[in-house]
């Protein structure tokens, strides 16, 4: 039998087959090639109100991370009904999925009808990947506005009543009545305009805390720093970072939220931007650092700028707002400058093991667990006898000093602006490497590498602040071995095996 005959193409062909190939390439959705690319939610099934409220947009890749997506919905013609900010969407890693969240709010002025959502991100190699989640229907505002208060169901009624009565309480709790700025007593010790020599041997080196007096006189920052001036600082015109927000905002929303929302929280959102000094360096030019924390004394100067930990920060908080129990991160010291408000502090020494009424964590990033700062200052120190913290609160110009190890709490008792650094000099560097390894261990990331590099820099120049088991350490490496949660769920289903019968020993 004769075989069928070669396949013959003329050029006309060929050219036709490239160009279709490349259509190809160029249109057919990225998932077929890279992976999964799923949207998880909104479903068929999903039911959306159109009444500016947030809604939930969950999707997963898993063919790594890709830093910004643009999320838009569109109507049954597949135009494009509200187009959302294109933002860095941060994933999580479940069931060996990256699932990545987007809150997304739905503009009142859609009409009922069926929607999609499309969601775009760019690949490194240059081309879009996109997807397109199932038709949902969106129902237009009526619905909602439509219920009175009349309507409401019963559980909707009392969950809302309990609310209502539990803002009005915090509107009229007024923190400075439990805690007087100017009647609370101090038992932080104070110093006044020292000497580096003198600051040195009285605070630093014994690692005693401290409020610094008088040495913030001739900082710009106490007067361009007040709120209803920095407000309209031009340098800062970009906005500024509120709470986790990701995208900047003006800081006069943050001021109005001050005037006309925080009173109703016990936890009030709180601007707290590590990077200000990056995105605008012309502030550094308003605060004058103490030659007692200087810069150049800090051992982490010279670690490489992704290695760094996060080491100063802008802090602008609410009245009634504060941080709960905890110690500086990496055990390293810090200094906090207040321009405006008042702060309570509360202070313990690193031989305090335990902080009254608050959980601990164990060898956690946060050693201590709590809701926030109002509850334990509200609550729990009014009714303490005894292991009672050092106290004081901190008045515009003051600065606190905090040694490395020492446990602090925080209470805002009015609006406040501060400046805060940390830092690893010779008096901590030796609490910095062991809280670094402790760290490392739990962390199973860029921690182990930091404490390697700083044992590169200093362990031949500085022997005497390095230990042989800091020599002998070596930093875990992600994906190998297990982590410190993978070894307590191991433990625990040891237990339960041994508590089944299934096993005689507990290991």
């Amino acid at each position: 039998m004769r075989g069928n005959p070669p396949l013959r193409f003329t050029n006309e062909e060929i050219k036709m087959a490239l160009i279709y190939t490349i259509i190809f390439l160029l249109f057919v959705p990225a998932s077929l090639a890279d992976g999964l690319f799923e949207i998880l939610l909104p479903k068929n099934t999903s039911l959306w109100v159109a009444n500016g409220k947030a809604r939930r947009v969950t999707f997963a890749y898993d063919q790594g991370e890709v830093d910004n997506w643009n999320v838009e919905l569109t109507d049954g013609r597949d135009h494009t009904a509200h187009a959302y900010s294109t933002d860095i969407i941060f994933p999580q890693k479940i069931g060996g999925k990256l699932v990545y969240v987007k809150q997304v709010h739905v503009p009142e002025t859609l009409k009922s009808g069926e929607y999609k959502v499309k969601i775009c991100g760019l690949l490194k190699d240059g081309r879009k990947l996109c997807q397109k989640s199932d038709a949902f229907h969106i129902e237009g505002d009526q619905m909602e506005s439509s219920r009175n208060k009349d309507d409401l169901q019963p559980h909707e009624k009392r969950f809302r009543s309990r609310l209502s009565a539990f803002e009005d309480y915090l509107r009229k709790l007024d923190v400075v009545d439990i805690w007087p700025i100017h009647e609370t007593h101090c038992t932080i010790p104070k110093i006044h305009k020292p000497s580096k020599e003198e600051f040195t041997e009285k605070c630093m080196k014994p690692g005693q805390a401290c409020i610094i007096t008088g040495m913030m006189e001739n900082w710009k920052a106490m007067d361009k720093w007040l709120f209803e001036t920095f407000q309209h600082d031009p340098r800062i015109e970009d906005g500024v970072y509120i709470g986790q927000r990701l995208t900047p905002v003006p800081l006069t929303n943050y001021v109005k939220y001050l005037k006309e929302r925080a009173a109703n929280e016990t936890a009030p959102w709180v601007i707290f931007m590590s990077d200000v000094f990056d995105l605008y360096p012309e502030l550094r030019e308003d605060y004058i650092i103490p030659d007692f924390f200087a810069e150049s004394d800090d051992f982490m100067n010279n670690v490489d700028e992704e290695l760094r930990l996060d080491w100063r920060w802008i802090i602008m908080a609410a009245k009634r707002s504060g941080s709960g129990w905890h110690v500086d991160p990496a055990n390293t010291t810090g200094w906090l400058a207040l321009v405006q408000g008042a702060k309570l502090w509360g202070m313990y020494p690193p031989s305090v093991y335990h902080i009254p009424g608050v959980k601990n964590n164990y060898y956690q990033k946060r050693d201590y667990d709590m809701e926030d700062a109002f509850y334990w200052w509200i609550y729990t120190r009014p009714y303490l006898k005894g292991n009672l913290p050092i106290e004081c609160v901190q008045k515009p110009g003051d600065i606190v000093f905090i040694p490395t190890g020492w446990w602090h709490s925080v209470l805002n008792l009015d609006d406040t602006v501060s400046v805060t650094q940390n830092f690893c000099n010779k008096y901590s560097l030796r609490n910095c490497l062991s809280e670094l390894k402790e760290q490392a261990d739990s962390d199973g990331g860029f921690i182990g590498r930091t404490f390697e590099q700083l044992r590169e820099l200093y362990a031949t120049k500085y022997p005497q602040y390095f230990e042989q088991e800091d020599l002998d350490f070596e930093a875990p490496v992600k994906g190998h071995g297990l982590t410190e949660e993978d070894e307590k769920s191991r433990r625990l289903q040891v237990l339960k095996d041994f508590l089944a019968g299934n096993t005689k020993t507990i290991v």
